[in-house]
């Protein structure tokens, strides 16, 4: 008597030909999972190298070599800004004497540092001594000329011409031109732009009866401040005296036109035109 097979509900072993999808769809999940990971991994480490040179690169830009936040010399600087943000005369004297302090030491630590003279004679402005100034501005401008990381010159030009005027004017004013032309002597930075040396050098030799030279710093005034109506009328005035009358009517023409109520111009166009009067 044969006996039956039994039926199952158990699947036929696979014979190793057939492939399993399951298993297939989920490799490829694992595959692509893998490849993600991988690519992410690339890209980051690519741009790690990137990332340094930015940061590298803006610490030169923001920030001299080698300079941190906690500095001496920006303590100095931080005092300063504390001290002009108090109105108590006392403690502000306190804080600027402390600031002082710390610069005065960083200028003996780094004589040949462009930023901290810059700092310091930031530092003398506030005393309002303006020897002082001029002498660290022009340090700083002769010890950083031709830098391109931090080009402290151009600020330290613009400190040094305001020390100028103010050094400068009073004595000019009270007739001691020799002294002054001693100061805008000292003060001429090579390669810089500084028209009021040049201006206030015109003044003096016109005073002295000077007159080319007062012709040659008041024009070359002229080519940075072409409006400026007191410097047309000086060099009217120069031409003037050269008996030059042609330019001189041109230049004192054209203050008048700028500022007709300009009694300098005006007193001078009357000597030139007295047919007109």
């Amino acid at each position: 008597m044969s006996k039956k097979r039994k039926h199952t509900n158990q699947p036929l072993k696979s014979n190793g030909n057939k492939k399993d999808p399951g298993r297939k769809s989920k490799a490829k999940s694992s595959l692509k999972k893998e490849e993600i990971w991988s690519f992410k991994n690339v890209s980051f480490n690519n741009f790690i190298p990137l990332l340094i040179a930015l940061i590298f690169f803006s610490i030169l830009w923001f920030r001299p070599l080698d300079i941190k936040i906690t500095d001496p010399w920006y303590e100095g600087i931080a005092l300063i800004d504390s001290a002009n943000k108090v109105t108590e005369k006392e403690l502000k004297n306190l804080l600027l004497d402390e600031a002082g302090e710390k610069l005065s030491e960083q200028v003996r630590k780094h004589p040949y540092h462009a930023r901290v003279h810059y700092l310091y004679g930031y530092y003398w402005l506030q005393r309002q001594n303006w020897d002082s100034v001029i002498y660290h501005e022009r340090e700083a401008i002769r010890i950083g000329a031709g830098g391109v990381v931090e080009q402290v010159e151009f600020k330290a030009q613009e400190m040094l011409n305001y020390a100028i005027g103010k050094k400068v004017n009073p004595l000019i004013n009270s007739g001691n031109n020799e002294e002054a032309l001693k100061v805008l002597e000292y003060a001429t930075t090579k390669n810089m732009n500084n028209p009021e040396i040049d201006r206030s050098k015109g003044i003096i030799y016109l005073r002295k009866g000077d007159n080319d030279r007062a012709l040659g710093c008041f024009l070359r005034y002229e080519k940075s401040q072409p409006n400026n109506v007191l410097n047309l009328t000086n060099i009217g005035l120069s031409y003037m005296r050269k008996n030059n009358l042609d330019s001189a009517r041109f230049y004192i023409n054209r203050a008048i036109k700028l500022d007709p109520n300009h009694n300098r111009a005006k007193q001078l166009n009357a000597q030139l035109n007295p047919q007109n009067q």
